[in-house]
């Protein structure tokens, strides 16, 4: 499963449905291992040139321009969350005909 995956559940339904504990473990030490693995081949591969793209100058204000984005969206969502309630459209109420 990818990363983003809830591991628990897949622990907790090997011992709902009684999978053998030897078998669950070599298992998910063998796909933990390639996991890893495949992680530590790309970081030995792309790892310098990486490095030197987030060292670079212009990684730098794109991460710069990223957060002021963030911020002032967060600036608009909070200030729309803290306005008056009487600023705010009324809703009709279903039962007032």
């Amino acid at each position: 499963m990818p990363p983003p995956f809830p591991f628990t559940p897949i622990v907790a339904a090997a011992g709902a449905f009684e999978y053998p504990r030897k078998k669950l473990l070599l298992v998910l030490a063998g796909a933990r291992g390639a996991r890893f693995l495949i992680v530590a081949l790309l970081a030995q591969h792309y790892g310098r040139r990486l490095i030197r793209v987030i060292e670079s100058p212009g990684f730098r204000w794109f991460v710069i321009g990223l957060i002021l984005i963030s911020l002032a969206g967060s600036a608009v969502v909070v200030h729309r969350w803290l306005r008056p309630v009487k600023s705010r459209p009324e809703a009709q109420p279903a039962h007032s005909r």
